[in-house]
């Protein structure tokens, strides 16, 4: 059992909520995409591969060569270089190709649109960012297609005065910044960011398909202030900081990241995707290796689809306000813990795999409604717990705490407690199965020791291990039975409980050496039952990590005896021994 440890996830799929004094913006909605303003739906800025080759054919073209060499042809008037600057003032479409080893394209276009088509150029700097860009209303960088681009800036920064802060990325953006194209972008940010805007951040995909980004940085791979929205594309990202970066707090619905698709590689030194406002992954293939967390917001983290293998030294999934996993398919392996929200963590959809974790789940309400879920912890498999957060390890402290189960497949092997509520649990549906601690200091089921219970009116819970601290269903509309005995039932047996006619009801091998089992399914009606351990069975009707139904039983060794009438919950202590009775 745990009431302090490390805060780490989150996902959720509302609008409209209120945390510390903030509004989340409206939930991007994929099938319209003029729902939200800050979509990355299709506008006059999102060219098609026709578009940009003509683009291309009559656009002012910058051809670098050497260390500060640029020649500009067909000139719209908009364009000047002296030294090492290239100076961009104006409207227009600007195709830069060759390579100049110390360079800054600078925009300063004022409330003009630019777009930078990326035709084969290499740029670096010795002193400073590549490409800057001062003001703007819009730029866009085409990566043209079949086309491979490498920016690399300084290890240190020159300014011209002391106190700016600006440029701090090889690609750095004071005003909305838009990638698309479907060529290749390689960036290396020696003194910080990779990529930075300090508005909105969008990598859009031409006819379905985005381009590719290589990321080298100092700290953060891609940061956005405002917001970074992906489309598609391929990104693979080592960074330092963090691979992907949102944090604007104080401009209401902007601090945001919102992908709808794409493949991400991301190594990260901190956090793999870090937002203030909220995260949300509609799509996507994901391999996040970070040694902070994966997948972390301050308010919210939403996750409809996609695909995650997730390595971390911290939580998997993080926020401090809400978090909700209604799709997704998950590989998680985390030194903390797998999902945590300080709030409400919800997982209603998606497959969930949590090889490694301190604790699997981790909110002050846990709500589960759907989805697949495997979990192995060194600590609790679920822990529900409220409190303030002020604790050792960084978790909730006591406080009260609810488990809601409502559907979907819930397999847990916890070394602490398998589900531990600080308040109560309640099950309505879906299928449970717990395979607790051999310690007797934690249990497979623990709720509130004041005024916690577990309740359950639907669907089937098997929970088994140790007997020391060994509750079951306390109350609800559907046979229940907790059963301690003495004698082990081992990984290489089996729990068997029959009927009167001897027909196998449940079936579950233990994952490890068990002395209690608490059931309760909608399988069991008023009569008689026997507990059996060992035995044989034979053609069962469905078999799932040791959970069976059906099939024909022989062998095996009496355990204890019951009968479901009036009596909805059966308790047992001891080798055929009744406990306290039923209510």
């Amino acid at each position: 059992m745990k009431s302090t440890q490390a805060l780490k996830i989150t996902l959720i799929a509302m609008i409209g909520i209120a945390l510390s004094g903030c509004e989340l913006p409206p939930l991007y909605n994929s099938e319209n995409s003029s729902s939200a303003g800050n979509s990355t739906s299709e506008d006059s800025s999102q060219y098609t591969s026709e578009e940009i080759s003509s683009m291309i054919e009559g656009a002012t073209s910058l051809v670098f060569s050497g260390t500060s060499t640029v020649e500009i042809t067909n000139n719209n008037g908009q364009v000047t270089s002296s030294g090492a600057y290239v100076y961009i003032t104006g409207a227009g479409d600007y195709v830069l190709s060759g390579s100049a080893s110390n360079m800054q394209v600078q925009v300063n276009a004022d409330s003009a649109s630019v777009n930078l088509l990326f035709n084969g150029v290499t740029l670096g700097n010795t002193k400073n960012a590549p490409l800057y860009v001062v003001n703007a209303e819009e730029t866009d960088i085409i990566v043209a297609p079949g086309t491979v681009n490498t920016l690399t800036d300084a290890t240190s920064y020159t300014y011209e005065n002391a106190t700016e802060q600006d440029p701090n990325a090889t690609i750095c953006s004071k005003d909305d910044l838009n990638i698309q194209g479907t060529g290749t972008l390689n960036v290396t940010g020696n003194f910080k960011h990779g990529i930075f805007s300090s508005n909105d951040l969008r990598f859009k995909a031409t006819e379905g398909v985005g381009p590719t980004i290589n990321i080298t940085a100092t700290n953060d791979a891609i940061k956005g202030k405002d917001s970074v929205q992906i489309e598609n594309g391929v990104f693979d990202l080592t960074a330092g900081g963090d691979g992907l970066q949102s944090d604007t707090t104080d401009t209401v619905e902007k601090g945001f990241i919102l992908i709808k698709g794409g493949t991400f590689d991301i190594h990260s030194g901190d956090d793999g995707l870090q937002a203030y406002r909220y995260v949300q992954i509609d799509d996507g293939n994901f391999t996040l290796n970070t040694t902070g967390k994966g997948i972390i917001s301050d308010l919210d983290i939403r996750v409809n689809g996609g695909t995650f293998g997730i390595t971390s030294v911290d939580d998997a999934v993080h926020s401090t306000g809400t978090a909700t996993l209604a799709g997704g398919n998950f590989t998680v392996s985390s030194s903390d813990d797998g999902y945590h929200a300080e709030t409400t963590l919800t997982v209603s959809g998606g497959t969930h795999l949590i090889t490694k974790a301190y604790e699997g789940y981790e909110a002050t309400t846990i709500n589960i409604s759907g989805g697949t879920s495997h979990i192995t912890s060194s600590d609790d498999g679920l822990n529900a717990a409220g409190g303030d957060g002020s604790s050792t390890w960084g978790g909730p402290t006591s406080g009260t705490g609810t488990i809601n189960i409502s559907d979907g497949y819930l397999y847990v092997n916890a070394t602490g407690d398998g589900l531990d509520s600080n308040g109560s649990i309640f099950i309505t549906g879906g299928t449970t199965l717990v395979n607790g601690p051999t310690s007797n200091g934690n249990g497979p089921l623990d709720c509130g020791d004041q005024s916690g219970y577990i309740s359950q009116t639907g669907g089937t819970l098997v929970a088994v291990g140790s007997s020391g601290m060994a509750v079951g269903v306390t109350q609800g509309s559907q046979y229940s039975a907790i059963v301690r005995h003495t004698s082990a039932v081992a990984s290489s047996s089996q729990y068997v409980v029959l009927d009167s006619a001897n027909n196998p009801v449940i079936t579950f091998k233990p994952a490890k050496n068990s002395y209690s089992i608490a059931v309760s399914s909608s399988l069991f009606t008023s009569g008689a039952y026997r507990l059996y351990s060992g035995g044989t069975l034979s053609n069962p009707t469905s078999t799932t990590d040791g959970y069976s139904l059906g099939g024909t039983y022989s062998g095996g060794t009496q355990i204890t005896s019951w009968s479901f009438s009036s009596s909805l919950i059966h308790y047992s202590y001891g080798s055929g021994t009744s406990g306290p009775g039923g209510r």
